[in-house]
């Protein structure tokens, strides 16, 4: 089933709470959303939010991602990790 009919069935308050509150989502509820929606979905949920309808979709692609690696979650090898303060790069966590 591709994410777009997820979507249409999808109650999504937390999302729009979280931005509505400017409030983080954790890393799990990252996880989940990435792996329920995939991008394609992201991205469709966040332009039914009506939030940042100026941006393109690799602009809010990249800004998903950052979003969700900033919480803990790297989208791309599906694990989580830290931004690490001394250089700023995203280190998956050892025991996964």
């Amino acid at each position: 089933m591709k994410a777009t009919q997820h979507i249409s069935r999808f109650d999504h308050p937390t999302y729009d709470r979280a931005q509505t509150a400017q409030t983080s989502l954790s890393r799990e509820t990252w996880q989940y959303l990435w792996q329920r929606f995939d991008l394609a979905g992201l991205i469709e949920l966040h332009r039914r939010s009506g939030w940042f309808d100026d941006q393109t979709d690799e602009q809010l692609a990249a800004q998903l991602v950052e979003w969700s690696v900033t919480a803990g979650y790297d989208p791309v090898s599906g694990r989580f990790g830290w931004i690490d303060s001394a250089d700023g790069q995203f280190r998956l966590e050892s025991n996964v």
